[in-house]
């Protein structure tokens, strides 16, 4: 079993350490904590090991009566790998932490590319991150782009693509942040998340512009494109169906708007409500010739985790083959499908 040790214990990282304790493969061997917050009873009461990120935190969360064992460098000694789930920024000035320890560590996609080795999206470019030190699982909004073109590949080569996108203000519990009584706009040209696709795509032509808008449960994308040859609107369907972490859902059967997936997945059992997969509206995909066009649903605080599981087992080696790593991963969440093609290796 590798040990998982999880920096930050905040929206990504609390569900991380759930999905890291999942595996038959991996199991966590601590938290990093930088401060005394409602979470910390919660990781305590899951059974989670406490460290303080320093002396002062070990310090105040011995005073709070925490259980906390030991300091980062206490933690970094018994790991085999670092998830840093910190705010974004602080990956980059914990670096030359994990360096000096030679553990290998996975970022976050709110971290500048450069921070990493390489970005990471399992289903496109899984061998990328093996055996490597540096992996940056991209964004939630990254990551949903890139599902979305590894499926819509299959009916055809894209010859161009754009994507605008409704963001949510904040994440629901970030109240300092949010929600916002306005549509705020990203000016001075396209948004930065054509730019970070790229990083899985190099070669896609792809544009992208965005907005902020007054609600705080997920992302909204309407994403257009035009192919290379002509294609069915069957093709497209049986294209997303099939690919892992993607659903089709139906507004005609109730499932609307963002509220109403959110409360679904919360009555169907998903912890916290999470939904790990693309829900694509069938009834917004359009094709007329070689165009398409659809509109899509992203859970900001749970679409990356699976992907961080995946990375894991490249970087530690624990898997060699995509398919093998993400249908584990995705049975263990039980978001798994009958209908998923699990072979993910590329065409000669």
């Amino acid at each position: 079993m590798k040990k998982i040790l999880i920096v930050g214990y905040g929206v990504i990282g609390k569900r991380v350490a759930d999905a890291v304790s999942l595996q038959n493969d991996m199991e966590i061997c601590g938290i990093v904590e930088t401060q005394i917050t409602s979470l910390n009873s919660i990781l305590v009461l899951k059974g989670y090991p406490l460290f303080g990120y320093d002396e002062a935190a070990v310090s105040a969360m011995k005073e709070g009566g925490y259980p906390v064992i030991g300091d980062l460098h206490d933690g970094l000694r018994i790991a085999d790998l670092v998830v840093d789930a910190t705010p974004a920024g602080i990956a980059r000035i914990n670096m030359p932490l994990y360096a000096a320890a030679k553990v290998p560590v996975i970022i976050n996609g709110g971290e500048k590319a450069d921070t990493a080795d390489v970005s990471f999206n399992a289903l496109e470019n899984y061998e990328a991150a093996y055996g490597r030190m540096k992996v940056r699982v991209v964004s939630c909004n990254t990551t949903a782009i890139c599902r979305v073109i590894y499926a819509l590949q299959k009916v055809s080569k894209i010859s161009e693509s754009h994507v605008a996108l409704v963001r949510r203000a904040a994440d629901p519990v970030k109240t300092n942040k949010g929600p916002i009584n306005a549509i705020i706009p990203v000016l001075g040209g396209f948004s930065h998340h054509a730019d970070d696709v790229r990083t899985i795509f190099p070669d896609l032509k792809i544009t992208s512009l965005a907005v902020a808008t007054s609600a705080t449960l997920s992302h909204v994308h309407m994403f257009k494109a035009s192919f290379e040859s002509e294609f069915s609107h069957e093709a497209v369907i049986e294209a997303l169906a099939t690919t892992p972490r993607i659903v089709l859902i139906d507004g005609n059967m109730g499932l609307k708007d963002d509220a109403q997936i959110k409360e679904y997945y919360k009555d169907i059992g998903r912890p916290r409500g999470d939904m790990w997969e693309v829900a694509v509206w069938k009834d917004s995909i359009e094709v007329v010739s070689n165009e398409l066009s659809l509109i899509y649903n992203v859970h900001m605080e749970s679409i990356p985790v699976p992907g961080h599981i995946d990375a894991v087992r490249s970087m530690l080696k624990i898997e060699s083959d995509a398919g093998t790593s993400v249908k584990a991963t995705d049975q263990s969440l039980g978001c798994s499908s009958d209908n998923y093609d699990y072979d993910l290796r590329k065409p000669s």
